[in-house]
Formats: C-alpha cells, sequence, structure tokens
C-alpha cells in the first residue's frame, strides 16, 4: 500500500524537476530543483577552470543533501499518516468493544426483566 507520504516522496524525487546542465568536458551535471541559475553558473565559473570534476563533486553533494532533506520530509509526513492511522484504529477497536459490551449488557438486563416476570 502507498501512502500519501510515500506519494509524495516520489514526486519530489522525479528526476524532471532535477535541473540538468550539460557542461563541455565535465558532462551533463545534476542541480537540485530549488537552486537558482545563478548560483549554478556562480559554481560553474568558479570552479570550471581550475578543477572540473569538482563540479561534479559537489553537484554530487547539492543532490544528496536535497535527497537527505525530501527523505526527513517524507519521514516527517509518514509519522503524520501512521498517527492518523493509529487513532482511527484505536477508535474503531473501541467502537467495535463498546458495541459488544453494549449488547451484551443489554441482553442480560432484558433475561433479568424476562426472569423477573416469570411466576415460578
Amino acid at each position: 500500500m502507498v501512502c500519501n507520504a510515500d506519494l509524495y516522496l516520489l514526486s519530489k524525487l522525479k528526476s524532471e524537476e532535477i535541473i540538468k546542465i550539460e557542461i563541455p568536458n565535465v558532462g551533463v551535471v545534476a542541480f537540485p530543483e530549488n537552486m537558482e541559475m545563478d548560483e549554478i553558473k556562480k559554481i560553474i565559473r568558479s570552479n570550471y577552470d581550475t578543477s572540473p570534476e569538482k563540479i561534479l563533486k559537489i553537484a554530487d553533494d547539492l543532490m544528496h543533501k536535497r535527497n537527505q532533506d525530501v527523505a526527513e520530509e517524507a519521514r516527517i509526513a509518514n509519522n503524520k499518516v501512521r498517527e492518523e492511522n493509529r487513532k482511527i484504529f484505536i477508535y474503531s477497536f473501541l467502537s467495535w468493544i463498546g458495541t459488544i459490551c453494549g449488547l451484551y449488557v443489554a441482553g442480560w438486563s432484558i433475561g433479568w426483566i424476562w426472569r423477573g416476570f416469570k411466576s415460578t
């Protein structure tokens, strides 16, 4: 069963949301969707001449941080869903037990009244 938090996590991790930029001599680099293009350009310009591989490392670190943040959001959302499910289960169980106990007491009461009118 897929809960709302799992759908949220899946939608956040879709690759269409990731900014992919092709950099000469480096390849296609993925950046988190919450970064501004100016930030991305600044990272590329500051590291392209000295160490193009460092761009990949920075992008990987940023994507890892993004994925950790998304996973934390999903964990919080899952905990909320679990708490709601727990409440529903408890209320359902108490309603079921209450109904059974109510029917038992009603039957016992009717039997007590019935026996009270019986002649011995």
